[in-house]
């Protein structure tokens, strides 16, 4: 469906699609089920089809005005269609932990505003980053019920279990699948709406896919949400660049991390603190300026590294000094 509605971009000017989009935006088309969202992207492609092999009875202008409307009309109902996957649902949500989303929504191959929903509960995975290393998972839980939202708030979280798409063990983790870090922070830890996790690549073959599943807290055991299975891969999205010091110690920074291939506790070593990496931590730029991480942009100094507050571009920088010492490309 996707190559579909490609192909029908070609025939639509950008500036017109991008103005009716953001006036469908306003709609909240992200609410309906997917099901729904098949239905009517099936019913609206075979439209427009039909109006562009319609050639002899119909004006050209006319048949590409409403193709554009049509095409339009699709990828907002389409999370991973042509103009929708460029758009964040909860884009406050993200900025909230990761400043610069507007990078996010560029990058093709991120994950974005996958959804997951039932009676009790929507799960929408907002962005899902992947250095290689780590992946840097954002997303927003949502409770339909007062119950299911009372849940959230004590809760905090759901449980989840891994296995590679094609039913066997991924061998990392208790559960397949290892967390290195989850936090929610401020408003978003009260209502137990938005949550940041950070998981490990760690043993995970990352040409495979994997299932994550999610569990609620039962009485005496865990219990599977149904329809709360997600499919993805742990593949690097985003660039990487390896660093290293005078005196031969290796960094390597990504869009969203700093972390160390050898397995350094780089971020015990500042104390997991946030203070410490505001104090302790600076980007150098490519002209040599320093570029200090603020203490209020999230950022946080976690085990194993030191998690962004913010979305960077590594090709702006030519390394970072860690408490003094350089790490240079």
């Amino acid at each position: 469906m996707t190559a579909k509605l490609t192909q029908l971009a070609y025939t639509a000017d950008e500036n017109d699609c991008t103005a009716m989009l953001d006036e469908l935006l306003l709609f909240g088309s992200e609410d309906l089920s997917q099901a729904a969202q098949n239905d009517i992207i099936s019913r609206v492609t075979g439209k427009a089809e039909t109006e562009m092999t319609d050639t002899k009875t119909k004006p050209k202008k006319k048949i590409k005005r409403k193709v554009i409307t049509f095409l339009v009309a699709a990828a907002i109902l389409l999370p991973t269609g042509a103009y929708a996957a460029g758009r964040l649902f909860h884009k406050d949500n993200v900025e909230w932990y990761l400043k610069g989303s507007e990078r996010i929504e560029q990058n093709e191959s991120a994950v974005k505003n996958y959804v997951m929903e039932n009676e009790d509960f929507k799960i929408t995975i907002d962005s899902q980053l992947s250095d290689g290393h780590n992946v840097m998972m954002i997303e927003t839980r949502e409770g339909k019920t007062r119950k299911s939202r009372n849940y959230l708030k004590d809760a905090m979280d759901f449980p989840v279990k891994a296995k590679y798409a094609d039913g066997t063990e991924t061998g990392a983790g208790n559960w397949g699948i290892e967390e290195a870090d989850g936090y929610a922070m401020g408003e978003h830890a009260k209502q137990g709406t938005a949550m940041v996790h950070v998981y490990r690549c760690k043993g995970i073959d990352l040409k495979k896919d994997i299932t994550i599943t999610y569990y609620g807290y039962g009485k005496d055991d865990y219990v599977k949400l149904e329809g709360f299975d997600y499919t993805t891969n742990f593949s690097p999205n985003v660039k990487s660049v390896e660093l290293k010091s005078a005196d031969g110690k290796k960094l390597v920074l990504s869009e969203f991390e700093i972390y160390s291939p050898d397995g350094r506790m780089i971020g015990e070593e500042l104390g997991n603190s946030t203070l410490a990496v505001s104090e302790c931590v600076s980007f150098i730029k490519t002209n040599g300026e320093k570029y200090e991480i603020s203490e209020d942009n999230k950022t946080s100094a976690l085990e194993e590294h030191i998690i962004f507050g913010e979305i960077i571009n590594v090709d702006d920088f030519k390394g970072v000094e860690i408490n003094g010492v350089q790490y240079l490309k």
